[in-house]
């Protein structure tokens, strides 16, 4: 049996008028992979298995049959990965890396070796895979390589922007001598689309590992780096692009989630913020994410425009300029020796410039997690030893930030992937106290109720309640 249901001979499910919706003019990385259907896919959710990227409607299980990859057994799982870096492994220009890298040392001659993709030593994460060049001489350096798995709905041409934006940003931290590791090139879609740079020394660290001591020893670290990165502000909200020899300002490199687009740049904090709401509601809306819960999705994005965006802009004001953030700063980004010092800070993909109050207040690698994810407030221990820190190294300004509301910190992580209504619920919850929001009686569902109501007169709603009609009438249709 299919693990979808196959519409591509022109029959559609039941109510052919799913396909009758006017059409937002909002950009779609995919259009469903069934041919009957005109719905933009949903992002970040392309099927491994079928390698299929399927519209809200057609991602249902009802419709689209393929187990998770979480729960294949390890032979299916092992297949599933192996493919992907085979197909990985044939796209790249094996002689002509090998030959760049060659002519970057001098003349030494080297190989390239693929990286190991499973089990001990894997060189897998979960956005690039990375392979070696090994020199004569014994010196190493790292191929890095976006992953299909990852980037499978994403555009090339945001591909190929990602890898020369990180490639811009690694030459802007080597300039300001930072322990990052040094770039010595990348290609694009018409070459190896790869990243290639010196390995750095040392093993990731884990926050939840790590002694109360050591912990205090690598933030003491992290602080004078947050404080050496306030040095060098840029002019707005921006991502770095090569320019020649030269890095530039440019547009924003996507999210985290690598679920938006290229945008901005910003040289107002205010239109930042409002913007990526703003991006998020139109999606949203047009069907490409959080179909779940498209509802409680649009309120949260809609809270963070109106009511956070301008608390966030306010709050960054007394300090100018914007200050490089690495977006996935959960401690692993950062590289430590036997003694926990730090050797290394890697993984800048999507890195971006943002205001003060984001790049220095509360991030993940002090974040309790726990609380995070359920949607809880309260500093951490970690936020505030970092506070302290920098206010014995003399930047009361920036302790300031690392103490303050986490609210960016909660802009920034957004309704994170693979969250249930109940913990979107939570998290609307967490920001609406962070505004000082009263809530009635009736709860956030309350809230939610009456939020909506008085949001219709924004025209995207009228998509979303088409949108929710659509996946009721589908659920009915399932259990007949």
């Amino acid at each position: 049996m299919s693990r979808y249901t196959d519409y591509s001979q022109g029959d559609t499910p039941s109510g052919s008028e799913f396909y009758e919706i006017p059409l937002l003019d909002v950009p779609r990385f995919l259009t469903c992979s069934l041919a009957s259907c005109i719905r933009p896919a949903v992002r970040n959710r392309g099927c491994p298995i079928c390698i299929l990227n399927l519209c809200a409607i057609h991602i249902l299980p009802q419709h689209h049959r393929c187990p998770s990859i979480n729960l294949l057994d390890n032979a299916a799982w092992e297949a599933t990965i192996g493919n992907e870096v085979k197909e990985l492994l044939s796209e790249v220009n094996v002689p002509e890396l090998v030959r760049v890298a060659s002519t970057h040392r001098g003349g030494i001659s080297c190989q390239f070796q693929p990286g190991t993709h499973l089990g001990d030593g894997s060189m897998m994460g979960c956005a690039n895979y990375h392979c070696w060049i090994i020199f004569d001489d014994g010196i190493k350096w790292i191929v890095r390589i976006p992953r299909t798995a990852s980037f499978d709905d994403v555009p090339q041409d945001l591909v190929d922007y990602l890898v020369a934006s990180e490639y811009a940003t690694l030459k802007f931290l080597e300039k300001i001598d930072t322990p990052t590791p040094k770039a010595y090139g990348f290609g694009l879609s018409s070459d190896p689309k790869n990243l290639v740079g010196e390995v750095m020394p040392g093993q990731s660290f884990y926050v939840n590992e790590a002694t109360d001591e050591q912990k205090s020893h690598v933030y003491s670290q992290y602080a004078d780096f947050l404080i050496h990165i306030s040095h060098f502000p840029a002019t707005q909200a921006c991502s770095l692009h090569p320019d020649g020899e030269k890095t530039m300002e440019s547009a924003i490199a996507s999210n985290r989630f690598a679920s938006l687009g290229k945008y901005g740049p910003f040289s107002d904090p205010i239109d930042y913020f409002s913007s990526i709401a703003d991006l998020h509601l139109d999606l949203i809306a047009d069907g490409q994410l959080y179909p779940e819960y498209p509802k409680e999705a649009f309120l949260f994005f809609r809270l963070l425009k109106d009511r956070a965006a301008p608390v966030l802009a306010a709050a960054s004001t007394s300090t100018s300029g914007f200050f490089l953030k690495h977006v996935d700063d959960k401690g692993d980004h950062i590289l430590i020796d036997e003694n926990y010092n730090i050797t290394g800070i890697i993984d800048w993909q999507f890195a971006r410039f943002v205001p003060a109050c984001e790049a220095f207040g509360p991030s993940l690698i002090t974040a309790d997690l726990g609380k995070l994810y359920s949607g809880l407030l309260g500093l951490s221990t970690g936020d505030k030893n970092v506070a302290e820190l920098l206010k014995q190294k003399g930047r009361e300004d920036l302790a300031q930030y690392a103490v303050g509301s986490e609210l960016a910190k909660r802009f920034h992580f957004g309704l994170t992937v693979g969250l249930s209504k109940n913990e979107a619920m939570g998290m609307i919850g967490a920001v609406l106290s962070l505004l000082d929001v009263e809530i009635s009686d009736k709860g956030i569902t309350g809230w939610v109720e009456s939020e909506w109501d008085q949001a219709v007169s924004d025209s995207r709603c009228a998509k979303i309640e088409k949108l929710m009609g659509d996946l009721e009438r589908e659920g009915l249709e399932s259990k007949k």
